[in-house]
């Protein structure tokens, strides 16, 4: 969560918009953000969009 936490601060959004804007309590994200809880791909997902990313899977190579 470092990189999406580092680019909340950046953009100057706060814990609480941010999550007013993904659709989760204010306390899950804080949770989430301090490494006490873990998000789901979906919750994942959305914050990241929120803040500008995209986030897409791979298959990896065989080994």
């Amino acid at each position: 969560m470092d990189e999406l936490s580092k680019s909340r601060i950046a953009w100057g959004f706060s814990l609480e918009e941010i999550a007013r804007r993904i659709g989760c309590s204010y306390t899950l994200l804080a949770h989430v953000e301090s490494g006490q809880s873990q998000p789901s791909f979906k919750m994942l997902a959305r914050w990241a969009e929120v803040l500008g990313y995209d986030i897409s899977l791979t298959k990896k190579a065989s080994e």
